[in-house]
């Protein structure tokens, strides 16, 4: 009851699901959700990838996405903090070119160690200031992040870190 739920799929089978209370900032996670990585089977090895952390940023990312750069750009979630080795185990295994990380600024040393395991030729981080949130962005502050963020989304060949300070 007063939850949303958002349910996680593997070769069409319903595999795992996460809910979110409407009142409360409360998760629950019922089944093995650290093994997948959110709408994978949406994944094109072609495109670059973007990992945020939790379901809203995918939401509001995805909406980003879908209207400025539809069918060039992925995007995934792995649902917390940090990428599990099984999770790592799938990305490595769609041969990516890209992979890269739009944080809020307190999140992207828990993701660090996932990126070096990735075998994908590039991989980087987008940091947001400490207050901001990829969920909670505007069009407006998406278009600054990613103008600002040119190089790292055309997979150039530096690795590094990015820091957009909105």
């Amino acid at each position: 009851k007063s939850r949303l739920i958002f349910p996680i799929h593997y070769k069409r089978q319903l595999v795992a699901f996460q809910t979110r209370h409407l009142i409360q900032k409360l998760y629950l996670n019922e089944g093995p959700i650290n093994h997948y990585l959110y709408r994978m089977e949406r994944i094109n090895p072609k495109y670059p990838l973007i990992i945020v952390e939790g379901i809203f940023d995918y939401i509001n990312t995805s909406k980003f996405i879908h209207k400025f750069y539809k069918g060039r750009m992925n995007i995934t979630t792995g649902f917390s903090k940090k990428l599990t080795n099984e999770q790592i185990k799938i990305i490595n295994n769609m041969n990516l070119s890209s992979v890269i990380f739009l944080l809020d600024g307190d999140s992207w040393h828990d993701y660090y160690s996932s990126s070096i395991q990735l075998t994908c030729p590039h991989s980087d981080f987008i940091i947001l200031s400490k207050d901001k949130d990829p969920g909670e962005l505007s069009q407006r502050e998406f278009l600054r992040i990613f103008n600002d963020n040119k190089k790292v989304l055309s997979q150039s060949d530096s690795t590094g870190i990015s820091t957009s300070i909105l």
